[in-house]
């Protein structure tokens, strides 16, 4: 295994910021690029740490903002449908809201995986204020690709340091299978989990 040369390094920070642009309109696991690039590219000093953050956060900004307008396009026809529907009150509570806390809400939604790949979109078609808009998603993005890039950093570190002390007695074929296979039990245990608690919530409802 060569740590020298990621194959996945290749890519860049152009790859970094596709990924996080491509995760803030919609595709759920694109912003892994974040996750395997930003180790590699440190290590190997292709990038540094403030480059890294920055434009994983542009790329999260601009994918959000990509994502605002087309919310902001299909805002009338929310509109039409909601009245229709006979949801008026609810709908304008939640723009009061977008309007009195959006900036806070759009922040604390950019540091958690599935409210950052869709909020833009509501965001948009609430019409909530557009400079709000990007300074929420901004520092609510700074912070996660911060600590997104800390962590893929620290991690890869690591890796790295344990191949090459026992490369000569680990293939890294071996080391990819336990990764692996820890990925899974965690996987399982987790399952495992989720249904004891099921069990013992419903003996108790």
């Amino acid at each position: 295994m060569d740590f020298s040369i990621s194959g996945l390094a290749k890519f860049g920070l152009a790859g970094i910021f596709l990924g996080m642009c491509l995760e803030s309109m919609g595709v759920p696991g694109a912003g892994a690029a974040l996750d395997l690039l930003a180790g590699p590219l440190f290590h190997e000093g292709k990038a540094s740490f403030v480059e890294i953050v920055l434009i994983a956060n542009i790329g999260l900004t601009t994918g959000s903002i990509l994502s605002y307008f087309i919310g902001r396009f299909f805002s009338d026809r929310l509109a039409k449908y909601i009245e229709r529907k006979g949801k008026q009150e609810s709908f304008n509570k939640a723009k009061q809201f977008a309007e009195k806390r959006g900036k806070i809400a759009i922040l604390a939604a950019q540091l958690y995986g599935t409210t950052r790949t869709f909020i833009s979109y509501p965001a948009g078609m609430l019409k909530m204020d557009f400079k709000n808009f990007v300074i929420g998603t901004f520092i609510g993005g700074l912070i996660y690709c911060t600590g997104i890039s800390i962590l893929s950093i620290f991690l890869y570190g690591q890796l790295k340091a344990f191949y090459e002390k026992y490369a000569n007695f680990v293939s890294w074929q071996v080391l990819f299978g336990a990764v692996i296979f820890l990925v899974l039990v965690s996987i399982l245990f987790n399952r495992s989990l989720k249904g004891i608690k099921n069990q013992a919530r419903g003996r108790y409802l």
